[in-house]
């Protein structure tokens, strides 16, 4: 990791620290779009997704579930970019399958229950 993605990541954590009451929704929703920003800059989906996803936990506790489900999906975008990009199948399986990974899965599953 390089300085910028690790910036990326301390806002990250700083956000979702702050999702728990901690810091505003402004502040929190500040957090958020700067390290998504680096996020893009560096082309660092790793990094990017996370975003995502903590954008859709802070929707879904303002109870802005079309949103969550929003950011929940581009979540699952970033992972197709990359899986897309895995030739061996059980890298892909291996990449796809970790746990945090997902945690978007049920987060959409969820949501579409919610919604539905």
């Amino acid at each position: 990791m390089g300085t910028r993605d690790l910036h990326a990541e301390a806002l990250l954590i700083k956000a979702k620290n702050g999702i728990k009451g901690i810091l505003s929704k402004i502040e929190v929703s500040k957090l958020l779009k700067a390290s998504e920003r680096i996020a893009e800059e560096i082309h660092c989906p790793e990094v990017l997704w996370k975003v995502y996803f903590e954008y859709g936990r802070f929707f879904q506790d303002n109870k802005e579930y079309f949103k969550t489900l929003n950011y929940y999906r581009k979540s699952m975008g970033v992972f197709k970019s990359v899986m897309s990009k895995i030739k061996n199948e059980s890298y892909k399986k291996s990449y796809f399958n970790r746990s945090d990974r997902q945690a978007v899965f049920i987060g959409i599953n969820e949501i579409e229950r919610l919604l539905h």
